[in-house]
């Protein structure tokens, strides 16, 4: 069976770009807050039917695109410094015509933007799927639900496809001669440059004049004075362009494949120059190699041009770039001309592929993910072969049941090298086998998506902290496994470890992510579609004194001294109101000891950067973090019987013992039974749940507290961490 599109996500990470709003997020910050406190995610669909989700992963922009229904072939990303636009193939032929380029601006248009239709002759204008407010004498304003975008997705790649077999382009799409995010007409900039204007003569891979294809163009000498897409309409674009020179990057579509092509160098000196992009010169096919075979439908690629130009001023240097790329949905070619690199600023070319076999009905799904980068020309060659691999054991045990998530592995970029990964819907039995592919001391990072329905009141995204994953090593993986609760993900060697609550002198960061699961390291957050939706409740105690209340938010700056001072902080969570059945309500109680005389961080640690963008240095108080895998099926559930455990209560730096208790509710809480627990040294602890016959079918609240002879201590609860199942 063919997996379908829902089932797939295309996930483009570039670390150039600015974070995603921090707008509704459990993680909120008050006062100057370092990096830890990353944004949940923000849930765009655009009106072509495919969902957008953006969040922070180790301080960049991830941006996972889930396809429409139906949807095959790929999208198209161009930006530069102000812009960023993620548009389908299929919308190329119309944009900057019909299509306003803003409707695929994804970091500034929501799902509920309002459109406005106009035309030569309104009562001729359908726009199919469009949910009409307004009519006036002269435009049509309306807007997309989720089944009004699909319908409108389809509805344009039915367009386009008989568009592409008549190797047309219409001025109009549906009767209308423009959609558009603002009313009126278009906006015409006056120019701050002496202008002239280039045309661009763009033909596909049999040499007709291309009717699908997209066109950005940078100017090297000062990209403040253009950086932006021309319009490609019938094989031809026009751009009036300041004098100087400029680099270009084109993408032209077919129905078999996609081609790239870059000019290193043009000089736009004189009024219509004439310049031709021929899809006919890519010429190098991007492939990749597996050891294994995968299915058509579950193979997905990336390729991405950044490029960054330093200019100078009067008596300053500035930086810019242009980040574009593509995205291939199913087994679409594609193939990029080989180049040059620009004669100024550097060109990384970024490639990435996730490749598998069918992970909806294989009994033992795998799949691929790989990243390649280089720096300057493109080479002649972009076929890759897979050899070296390391390996993850992948267990997801979801939030609910029928559920469909979502896995991405990142291989993080060095400097501001974009990289581009993909992800897709775990396997349906909770299991699969997941092979990463980069060079060495690449580190990896893994984002989890424990729903990927858009239209759900609140989303959640996990991440993990940056590891190392060693080629011909194997690393068990598991997700979501409870208890869930608040706390602080834990250092695992790698680095790039962004420290959670951190200090200076006299400056103290208290955060606690909104959830983690039974793997140190990994560290949730909520992203709200509702203000009014309640997911979190933060309280900071100094001293004693109850200093801060506050509805969804999880972490706040104190002013405190040098001298020994007791914080006290609790976050409530209930991500039941995220689509989880089970650990439905959480709550942490943190107490610890802090002074200016904390250990200091390791050299591997992110304390964030100082006014000047300089690394900063900062202590860590010895806050109480736990890892308690509970024993249950991927289902959340555990037999009637004993079922013995290990579970670990630690500092997040340094070694100071802890003591453990472990306690179990069938009333929510009201009456709790203790379960013994044995000490195994190195704060690791043996206990064992006891589920007698009474109790099957009722779900059972988890209690752990752990506390040092010094007085740091935690407190979890969670209810609805697991329910008992009969025999």
């Amino acid at each position: 069976m063919a997996a379908s599109a829902a089932a797939l996500l295309a996930v483009a990470a570039f670390s150039v770009n600015t974070a995603a709003s921090a707008r509704n997020s459990t993680t909120s910050v008050h006062q100057n807050a370092p990096r830890t406190a990353a944004p949940a995610p923000r849930v765009v669909r655009l009106i072509t039917g495919e969902t957008v989700v953006q969040r922070q992963v180790s301080g960049r922009a991830v941006t996972t695109v889930i396809p429409a229904a139906g949807e095959r072939g790929g999208m198209v990303r161009m930006g530069g410094p102000q812009q960023s636009l993620l548009v389908p193939t299929a919308a190329l032929p119309y944009l900057g015509g019909a299509l306003d380029p803003a409707l695929f601006e994804v970091s500034k248009v929501s799902s509920a933007v309002s459109v406005h239709v106009t035309g030569p002759k309104l009562s001729a204008v359908k726009v199919p799927g469009l949910h009409v407010t307004t009519r006036t004498s002269t435009q049509i304003t309306g807007t997309f639900d989720r089944k009004g975008s699909a319908a409108f997705g389809a509805a344009l790649r039915r367009q386009a496809a008989a568009d592409r077999a008549a190797h047309r382009t219409s001025s109009t799409l549906f009767g209308a001669s423009r959609i558009s995010v603002t009313a009126g007409p278009r906006n015409v900039v006056k120019p701050a440059f002496a202008q002239v204007t280039s045309r661009f003569t763009v033909l596909d891979r049999s040499g007709r004049p291309a009717q699908f294809a997209g066109l950005f163009l940078l100017n090297l000498d000062d990209p403040s004075r253009f950086a932006n897409q021309a319009l490609v309409m019938n094989g031809q674009a026009r751009a009036s362009l300041p004098k100087g020179r400029y680099s270009v990057f084109a993408v032209i579509s077919d129905d078999a494949s996609d081609s790239v092509v870059t000019l290193p160098l043009i000089r736009a000196e004189s009024n219509l120059q004439k310049f031709t992009i021929d899809a006919r010169r890519a010429t190098a096919k991007v492939t990749l190699v597996t050891p294994r075979p995968t299915a058509a439908a579950y193979e997905l690629t990336s390729l991405d041009v950044l490029q960054t130009v330093t200019f100078e001023g009067d008596g300053w240097v500035g930086e810019s770039f242009s980040d574009n790329g593509v995205l291939e949905f199913g087994r679409h070619d594609l193939y990029v001309s080989p180049s040059a690199a620009p004669p100024t600023g550097t060109q990384t070319l970024s490639t990435s592929f996730l490749f598998g076999n069918d992970q909806s009905t294989a009994a033992s799904p795998y799949s691929y993910t790989a990243t390649y980068q280089a720096t300057g020309a493109i080479a002649p060659s972009q076929r890759h072969v897979v050899s070296d691999v390391a390996t993850l054991a992948m267990s997801y045990y979801r939030s609910a049941p029928g559920v469909v998530d979502g896995i991405s592995h990142e291989a993080l970029p060095t400097g501001d090298a974009p990289t581009s990964s993909f992800g897709w819907a775990t396997p349906p039995g909770g299991h699969g086998t997941d092979y990463l592919v980069s060079p060495k001391g690449t580190l990896w990072q893994d984002d989890y998506l424990p729903s990927m329905d858009p239209t759900a009141k609140a989303q959640a995204d996990v991440q993990d902290v940056p590891r190392t994953r060693l080629a011909g090593q194997t690393y068990p993986v598991d997700y979501l496994r409870g208890p869930l609760a608040p706390g602080l993900p834990a250092a695992q060697g790698g680095s790039g470890f962004v420290c959670y609550s951190c200090r200076s002198d006299d400056q103290l960061f208290v955060g606690i992510v909104p959830f983690t699961d039974s793997v140190p390291g990994h560290f949730g957050a909520i992203g709200l579609g509702d203000d009014s939706t309640t997911v979190a409740k933060f309280q900071v105690w100094k001293n004693g004194k109850l200093i801060d209340s506050e509805t969804n938010g999880s972490g706040l700056t104190l002013t405190v001294p040098t001298t020994a001072t007791t914080v006290r902080a609790r976050l409530e969570t209930w991500l039941g109101i995220a689509g989880f059945t089970r650990s439905t309500h959480s709550v942490t109680d943190l107490t610890f000891h802090t002074s200016a005389k904390d250990a200091v961080a390791p050299a591997t640690w992110d304390c964030g950067d100082d006014p000047w963008g300089e690394p900063t240095i900062c202590r860590v108080p010895s806050e109480l973090t736990t890892s308690v895998p509970l024993p249950t099926a991927l289902d959340s559930t555990m037999s009637v019987g004993a079922h013995p455990f290990t579970f670990s209560i630690a500092p997040i730096i340094g070694k100071a013992a802890v003591t453990a208790t472990l306690q179990i509710s069938l009333d929510r809480g009201r009456t709790f039974t203790d379960v013994p627990v044995t000490a195994l040294g190195g704060n690791r602890f043996l206990a064992a749940l006891t589920n007698s016959p009474s109790a099957v079918g009722k779900s059972v609240t988890i209690r752990v507290s752990g506390h040092t002879a010094g007085g740091d201590a935690i407190t979890q609860t969670t209810d609805a961490a697991y329910v008992v199942k009969g025999a």
